[in-house]
């Protein structure tokens, strides 16, 4: 019974301390205030279910946002064809405490680049890996071939990639 209330408790302090962030991060992509909500209630929903693999609230962050963006997706792949924000917060995605600062200057270098795809492109690169959608549901979503959408990511890449080579170079 004690485990079960203390449980409880720990849920109750990581709501109180990550509630903010994840509507923020579910906001990024929507947009809409309802659905967010919504979608914010589902992931918290989702852990409420998973408390018992709460253990230490600080360390569980990373396991929030990763349930936050797996609803998203499946938000995404239920048909719901609004478009993921163009916002890339590429910087959210490490601790900066612990990651130096090369690493930072290398990926404000890519989100820069990433910003002046054309819109499409964009939208499918931040799709397939921000997102981590797959290549038939982006195809979907963009009502495209599954090839085709294939064909741009990885042309995408490699240009992307020639150009951090340049960089590197100079």
């Amino acid at each position: 019974m004690q485990l079960l209330e203390d449980k409880e408790l720990l849920f109750e302090k990581l709501y109180n301390k990550y509630n903010r962030s994840i509507y923020n991060y579910i906001y990024m992509s929507i947009k809409d205030q309802w659905q967010v909500e919504d979608l914010t209630s589902e992931v918290f929903i989702k852990v409420y279910k998973h408390r018992d693999k709460i253990n230490d609230i600080d360390k569980s962050g990373m396991w929030l946002k990763t349930i936050a963006k797996n609803t998203l997706i499946d938000y995404y792949r239920k048909g719901n064809r609004e478009e993921p924000s163009d916002f890339i917060d590429i910087e959210g995605c490490f601790d900066w405490e612990y990651d130096n600062i090369l690493i930072r200057d290398e990926l404000k270098y890519i989100r820069v680049m990433v910003e002046e795809l054309p819109k499409d492109v964009k939208r499918m690169v931040l799709m397939r890996y921000y997102y981590g959608m797959k290549f038939k549901d982006i195809a979907k979503q963009m009502n495209l071939t599954e090839n085709a959408v294939k064909c741009k990511v990885c042309r995408t890449l490699k240009k992307l990639r020639n150009s951090i080579k340049l960089k590197q170079v100079s």
